[in-house]
């Protein structure tokens, strides 16, 4: 039987319980019916007293059925090997992975190398997910479905993207130990600037119950410095923040970020 073994960094400190959670996330600005797209570093945060799970049920309550959760499940694991930069497979063997690779499907696709606050996410019930291969949106409460119900295969983070419909609805976004720089909903205003070189990506669909590649078009993401948008953002005391532990809580609009954001790769001022 293997180990069970705590991470003894996280020891050090004192655990982080259900209700310390909430508490914290009421005094950041979180409230009942809040649409959230929430993103999470689990090894940054604190021992969690019932682990992911626990996190998840507390947001649940925070914001209610009336508000709504949504999660980032990407899955870049499914993509053609062709399309893997610096692919760690030798080339020899990229036939066989696609003869073999699996469609994606929303309830059995696993993002392997999600956080594990993502994995656990996708196990709660009432849980929708979108139906692209390689950028998946999951999401829980009164806008879910909405969100969730069409995902653009081409340019998949886009305005028509569920990244827009979070906008459109007023969204913020709630980042669990994670640098401002990650947050997925930065891709809407990269897009917007159609200054990206577009690639080819090939995923994995089905057809009629087997596998077929397709070929969809996408802009290849830049590692842009955003710490210009965060500065007008905090500038604009539209960016809030608090700490569990060592870790770092972010909370911010989803419109903002992409307004600021846009005025930056535009060189526009920012009014």
């Amino acid at each position: 039987m293997k180990k069970y073994v705590i991470d003894e960094e996280k020891m050090k400190g004192p655990p982080l319980t259900r209700e310390e959670f909430l508490k914290e996330l009421r005094m950041l600005g979180l409230s009942r019916g809040m649409v959230l797209l929430v993103e999470a570093d689990s090894e940054c945060l604190p021992y969690v007293v019932g682990g992911e799970q626990a996190l998840i049920e507390a947001l649940m309550e925070l914001v209610g059925y009336e508000g709504t959760l949504i999660v980032p499940s990407f899955t870049p694991e499914v993509l053609d090997p062709a399309c893997v930069e610096h692919c760690p497979f030798p080339y020899d063997s990229w036939e066989d992975i696609r003869r073999n690779s699996l469609p994606y499907q929303p309830k059995l696709s696993m993002p392997v190398h999600a956080d594990p606050f993502v994995r656990q996410f996708l196990r709660n019930d009432g849980v929708v997910r979108s139906n692209h291969p390689l950028y998946s949106f999951a999401a829980w409460g009164k806008y879910a479905k909405v969100i969730c119900r069409r995902h653009p295969l081409h340019f998949a983070l886009n305005e028509d993207s569920p990244l827009g419909r979070i906008e459109d609805l007023g969204g913020y976004v709630l980042l669990l130990g994670n640098s401002f720089e990650t947050a997925a909903i930065h891709a809407l205003a990269k897009y917007r600037t159609r200054q990206l070189p577009v690639c080819i990506r090939r995923l994995p669909l089905e057809k009629s119950t087997s596998l077929y590649w397709k070929d969809v078009l996408d802009y290849r993401m830049d590692p842009s410095d955003l710490s210009c948008v965060q500065e007008r953002m905090e500038e604009r005391r539209t960016i809030s923040y608090t700490y569990l532990g060592n870790a770092r809580i972010t909370l911010f609009s989803a419109h903002e970020a992409d307004t600021v954001a846009t005025a930056c790769y535009h060189s526009q001022p920012d009014e």
